[in-house]
């Protein structure tokens, strides 16, 4: 299963999906399948102070739910692989934020650039195969222009 959040910035989609993956995870125990494990794939670069001061209130938030946090800024595909190959598996996911994850992939030094498209759709499809449950949160902002003849 898969889901896609979308809002603002500080609309509360962290929060909703912070919560309804680890609902999810814990309905999914029940079943007795223990062996699957929370990740939290976060892709909010440490820029600077804004950017250190969110990745610090987020780590609050999810402190005590269960998550182990992978910071996978670019090239998911890669550490996918590489996660598998030291005998990990995905289960639940929640991916934080798919905005950040495009932004890294097209500005970062190591990002994708003009494959970011691709890159990121890839990741994606990856995970969605890979993992029982998954969420991505993704920040939109709508510009609107209007044009007066």
């Amino acid at each position: 299963m898969m889901e896609l959040v979308t809002g603002g910035s500080g609309s509360g989609k962290s929060a909703y999906a912070e919560d309804r993956i680890c609902a999810l995870y814990e309905e999914y125990r029940k079943t007795g399948k223990k062996e699957q494990k929370l990740y939290y794939i976060a892709t909010m670069y440490p820029y600077g102070t804004e950017t250190e001061e969110k990745i610090a209130d987020h780590r609050r938030r999810r402190e005590g739910k269960g998550f182990r946090t992978l910071e996978w800024y670019t090239n998911i595909t890669e550490k996918i692989h590489q996660f598998e190959a030291s005998g990990e598996a995905l289960g639940c996911v929640l991916l934080e934020c798919v905005s950040n994850l495009a932004a890294n992939e097209l500005y970062m030094e190591e990002g994708a650039k003009d494959e970011a498209v691709r890159v990121v759709a890839q990741a994606m499809a990856m995970l969605k195969k890979k993992t029982q449950y998954l969420y991505l949160n993704f920040m939109v902002q709508l510009h609107i222009q209007l044009n007066r003849n």
